[in-house]
């Protein structure tokens, strides 16, 4: 049996989560929003939560930054690796079948979905999950991960996660059960739990955009609408004024009117203009916003001379950086609050020992790596693969051998067929491996066409060239690979010499 029977979830879901925007923040003032974030300062994170969901979901500038930064990790693929080896023989040999129990279990959980819900703590401080254990076939299995509105929670004063908020009664707050909760609480700075989200940096942007637009609208309207008016005799009677108004309602509305004389309508335009004031405020703070989410603004904004060298080196040093801290908090918080729980749960299944614990990891595009180039002669399959954050294959073939002896003597082409019959090699190559079928890029195709140019060049081996495929393109499988190069058989012939005019 497992070492300890998860008894039943604590927390139930509840109605109050959708209720806890209403208005209170439409009139959002600087003494309301010090006073929201002086309390999150001391644990009581509900009113900052709220006001986090509210900026998200309002707000275009800060959903879009928020999204992208969530989206660059959760909407990876994640990949199941066994654990490091302890030294222990009997432990390590189990490394693999747990990696696949955790794998299986994984599979039914949604991970996409419960990945983001778990980085909302990169914006607000923390994410909570429920674990919903359940005991299937002699395994428990984790049936299910609940998320928990933040607002259901507070900070101890010695800043431990207390839940006050059951799903039926508020309570001073009870300490959660270690092994029904992931808690996801990264630190992005040095700080306590109630301060460290981004979005504490949002707000007073925020807050400042908010008004900006107000007053951005107003001045519009003022300045941008004509005012019509209509002149009437002195100490005319009121009947006059009265006519004279009926038919300056009828002109606004109609565009058309009939008055007597002396009546008049006259048009005035005004030439003030607001300067851009309200304009400039609302960039600089949609500035502000998307660098306290992503870490610079070329993110989310076209720069104005289209420098990419320059964009990309900013992405390198902020953007990338920041995801791949994302990914790697992540996967810490799931292998020790979950992963390691599934295997120690269910050591019964492995003679009673605990296996090396497996990782977890989400292939984010700042984490991928091209094939070092060192190793292309020298490297295996699985040396290859760990280089690239990849998980070890059973086989451990060498991948790689000497060019000189993997390159055969083969018959010769006529010359004058030389470029006809390599083409024809990578178009049927291409066709029966179905390259577009595979749903790669162009540029991936491109790169594929090319190493079946090398092939038939004989610059590259046609082993070579089937171990760069099974890493650099896990979708391809060996026989369509196979069926991609050029036989063994085939030697290209030499380029046609062409004579002199």
């Amino acid at each position: 049996m497992a070492e300890r029977a998860p008894t039943s979830l604590q927390a139930r879901p509840t109605t109050r989560d959708s209720q806890a925007l209403g208005a209170r923040f439409a009139k959002l003032s600087p003494a309301t929003l010090a006073t929201v974030l002086l309390s999150a300062e001391r644990g009581e994170i509900r009113d900052f939560v709220d006001l986090c969901d509210r900026m998200i979901q309002i707000d275009a500038d800060v959903r879009v930054s928020y999204e992208a930064r969530l989206a660059a990790v959760s909407g990876a693929r994640h990949v199941v690796q066994p654990g490091t080896p302890t030294g222990d023989p009997a432990r390590d040999a189990y490394a693999a079948a747990a990696a696949q129990l955790v794998e299986r279990q994984l599979e039914g959980l949604d991970v996409p979905q419960r990945a983001h819900e778990s980085l909302d703590a990169i914006g607000k401080g923390f994410a909570a999950h429920q674990i919903d254990w359940q005991w299937r076939d002699e395994t428990w299995v984790a049936a299910s991960l609940e998320w928990v509105h933040q607002r259901r929670f507070k900070w101890s004063r010695d800043w431990q996660l207390l839940l006050v908020d059951d799903g039926e009664n508020y309570s001073a707050g009870e300490p959660l059960d270690e092994d029904l909760w992931i808690v996801h609480a990264p630190k992005t700075i040095a700080g306590y739990p109630g301060v460290t989200g981004v979005l504490r940096a949002v707000c007073w942007p925020y807050l400042f955009k908010r008004w900006g637009q107000q007053f951005w609208v107003q001045g519009a309207e003022s300045f941008a609408w004509p005012f019509l008016f209509a002149k009437v005799p002195r100490n005319a009677p009121r009947e006059v004024r009265a006519k004279a108004l009926e038919g300056l309602e009828a002109l606004s509305a109609d565009h058309r009117a009939v008055v007597e004389d002396p009546a008049a309508f006259e048009l005035i335009e005004t030439t003030v203009k607001d300067g851009g004031t309200w304009r400039d405020l609302h960039n600089a703070m949609t500035a502000e916003i998307t660098k306290a989410v992503l870490g610079m603004t070329d993110a989310t904004t076209a720069t104005r001379i289209g420098a990419y060298a320059a964009v990309e080196t900013r992405a390198g040093m902020t953007v990338d950086s920041r995801i791949a801290m994302d990914e790697r908090a992540l996967a810490s918080t799931w292998r020790s609050q979950l992963i390691e729980r599934i295997v120690r749960l269910n050591a019964h299944l492995f003679g009673g020992l605990i296996p090396p614990i497996p990782h977890v990891r989400w292939q984010v595009a700042s984490t991928r790596r091209e094939v070092p180039q060192h190793l292309m002669q020298v490297a295996t399959v699985n040396e290859l693969r760990s280089s690239l954050d990849l998980p070890p294959r059973a086989e451990g073939d060498r991948l790689f051998v000497d060019g000189a002896s993997a390159t055969p003597a083969l018959p010769s082409v006529a010359p004058g067929e030389a470029k006809s019959a390599t083409d024809e090699v990578v178009d049927e190559a291409a066709a029966a491996g179905d390259v577009a079928g595979l749903g790669l890029s162009g540029a991936q195709i491109k790169e594929l066409k090319q190493l079946v140019i090398d092939v038939a060049s004989g610059t590259l081996p046609r082993e070579a060239a089937l171990g760069i495929i099974a890493v650099a393109f896990p979708t391809v499988s060996a026989e369509a690979a196979s069926k991609m190069l050029p036989p063994p058989s085939f030697t290209p012939a030499p380029p046609v010499q062409e004579a002199n005019a």
